[in-house]
């Protein structure tokens, strides 16, 4: 049996907060929410860590975050390019269920099966909808401090 992958929706800018919050630590010897996902997945028996994230800090996410788990689990970043894109159906502001869709396009193509997916902020939501979406196909899905979102599930316009 293959093990399972955990997809960690980890591209939010951190306008709000300040700054790139996937790479502060809080814990007693600097631990970031990360790290304790990450160490919990690679216990709990899964064999590959996707961080969905944007190029614009690649450089500073891999030297911060990934280099970190390299040595106990497989890793692989994968970019959230939206900009590319042309406007469309989210050129009013609706942006999450596009983001799930490429979640969802993303997990079809490399063949996840039932990954789980950890997403915070925003990516909370969009890990929401992509279980909503997909079903069956998802394993588990955690959403971490994501109530400034909350109203976008009830009125996305």
């Amino acid at each position: 049996m293959m093990k399972p992958t955990l997809v960690v929706l980890a591209a939010g800018l951190g306008s709000r907060f300040g700054g790139l919050k996937q790479t502060v630590g809080f814990g007693p010897r600097g631990e970031t929410l990360l790290d304790y996902s990450v160490f919990d997945a690679v216990r709990a028996g899964f064999g590959k860590v996707v961080f969905v994230i944007r190029r614009e800090f690649s450089e500073a996410f891999q030297r911060e975050v990934t280099s970190k788990f390299e040595r106990f689990v497989a890793v692989q970043c994968v970019f959230q390019e939206m900009g590319d894109l042309p406007a469309g159906a989210n050129a009013n502001g609706a942006v999450m269920a596009a983001g799930a869709a490429e979640v969802r396009r993303y997990i079809t193509e490399q063949r996840l099966e039932r990954p789980a997916i950890i997403g915070h902020s925003m990516g909370g939501q969009v890990g929401l909808r992509v279980a909503a979406d997909a079903g069956a196909r998802v394993g588990r899905v955690m959403v971490v401090d994501s109530s400034p979102f909350f109203p976008a599930l009830i009125s996305p316009q």
